[in-house]
């Protein structure tokens, strides 16, 4: 019996097919950039980013957005304190705030108040949260949040 040897289109193919899974599978997704996408963090056709993540279901997303509060929260007081409140984004998605006040002051936010803020997003069973809405003390990426024409960070 001879062996046959596979035409070098098929090994081609094959090298290619390789090469476009690996790039899929370790490059990051669309929306998921540490840094926003367009001006203050809103996507080409003016949505945030952080609708985008929500109905993605993306975490590790950063950006700027405006909220309107819905409730207010308990201060988490386990660890780091965080200042934790409920807000719809513009899309009207509701999404958790987890505001540290070890780092950051107290903002003083009431139900139906609207504020712009920069922070990172984490997606959860239940919508997600976004958090890092502070100064980052080792200089790395951090956020803020502008209320009542002052900004907390």
């Amino acid at each position: 019996m001879s062996r046959r040897k596979k035409p070098a289109s098929i090994v081609g193919l094959i090298v290619l097919a390789l090469i476009g899974y690996a790039v899929k599978r370790w490059m990051p997704k669309s929306g998921s950039q540490t840094s926003p996408s367009g001006p203050h963090g809103t996507t080409q056709d003016g949505k945030s980013v952080f609708d985008d993540a929500v109905r993605a279901k993306r975490s590790k997303v950063w950006g700027t957005s405006e909220a309107v509060v819905v409730k207010m929260l308990p201060t988490d007081t386990r660890g780091d304190k965080h200042q934790q409140w409920l807000a719809r984004l513009p899309s009207g998605h509701v999404v958790k705030f987890a505001h540290n006040i070890d780092v950051a002051p107290t903002v003083p936010l009431r139900k139906g108040d609207r504020f712009t803020f920069r922070g990172r997003f984490e997606y959860n069973i239940k919508g997600g949260v976004v958090h890092w809405t502070h100064r980052d003390s080792r200089g790395r990426q951090g956020g803020w949040i502008d209320f009542d024409g002052k900004r907390y960070r």
